[in-house]
């Protein structure tokens, strides 16, 4: 569920990039100025009532007449992907959230080094295109199937944008697929590492670069999923009901968000996975053991709010604002 600040927003384009994805360019249909971004930053798409999906801005953040993102058809599509390839088009009227953006560019550490594999190409399309055009040092790695599957390779092939792209394709035979060995040394060289792409890619570019000696602080990664549940890791803890003083019990095996629910305490849930935001809830007391890839460090800091379908306590109750 978006908050009442969303912004109504209009398909004006919707162009095939790959077999399986889609961009969508979104325009204010207030006519307004669209609230400015930085590279990295994604908007929450409510596609329909109910269904709220984060996706990354690919466009210019110096452009505020339009928001443009690309969205690959999931295969497991809990009816994000797939109701916007079905049935969104150009005319289609849409809400979205303002800018947040969890993957920023550290402007200190130079230069940069940025992995990206299928749609994680998105973000990253974004980021180098802005350090592009300010002439800062910086090399990209793109992984896919093949070129015809790689979004936006026409577009980096015909900009400046390709002498810092290296293309690995697993499948055409005109490049070879990412050796991360083979890049380890080479990791050294550069300040930052930023990745982007599906979990297990991800995780052998996080290795390699333990591995190369980067201190987490200086590897960045883009997650379009959540954090593993972690259930082995779980505990029973409290939550009391502020506004009734009731008190709920939540075993390891659920979520503050199903015991709630199952109690008759409605929450709004959309991706259940901590990534939208739709059902944060305000913390009065205890300790919160986060687990969603919604809020900031900012945010998480200040205690006072979290995402009940996925984070948990570290204290023995959690208070919160229901």
């Amino acid at each position: 569920m978006l908050d009442k600040d969303a912004i109504t927003v209009q398909v004006a384009k919707k162009v095939q990039r790959a077999p399986d994805v889609y961009s969508f360019e979104l325009v204010p249909t207030s006519g307004a100025s669209l609230p400015e971004y930085t590279p990295g930053a994604h908007i929450d798409v409510e596609i329909e009532a109910g269904i709220v999906r984060p996706y990354s801005l690919y466009g210019d953040p110096g452009d505020r007449t339009r928001y443009c993102i690309a969205v690959k058809r999931s295969a497991e599509s809990r009816g994000g992907s797939s109701a916007l390839h079905s049935h969104t088009a150009v005319g289609s009227i849409l809400r979205v959230g303002a800018p947040r953006n969890l993957f920023q560019l550290n402007s200190e550490a130079k230069p940069r080094m940025f992995l990206a594999a299928g749609i994680g190409i998105t973000p990253i399309f974004c980021m180098t295109n802005w350090l592009f055009q300010r002439g800062e040092d910086f090399c990209l790695h793109y992984s896919a199937r093949s070129s015809r599957e790689a979004a936006f390779y026409e577009e980096i092939c015909s900009s400046g944008l390709r002498g810092h792209v290296t293309f690995h394709f697993s499948k055409d035979g005109s490049s070879q697929r990412i050796d991360l060995r083979a890049l380890e040394q080479r990791m050294r060289s550069f300040a930052e590492i930023y990745v982007c792409g599906p979990a297990g890619y991800m995780k052998d570019v996080c290795e390699t670069a333990h591995r190369a000696g980067y201190e987490p602080a200086n590897v960045h990664c883009e997650l379009f999923i959540g954090e593993d549940p972690r259930v082995e890791e779980n505990s029973s803890f409290e939550v009391e009901l502020a506004k009734t003083g009731k008190i709920l019990v939540v075993p390891p095996e659920h979520s503050v968000a199903e015991i709630l629910n199952q109690n008759g305490v409605s929450v709004g849930l959309s991706c259940g996975q901590g990534l939208c935001g739709s059902c944060l809830t305000g913390v009065l007391a205890g300790q919160i053991d986060h687990r969603d890839r919604y809020l900031t460090e900012e945010e998480r800091s200040r205690h006072d709010c979290f995402t009940p379908c996925c984070s948990r306590a570290l204290s023995s109750r959690l208070v919160i604002d229901l």
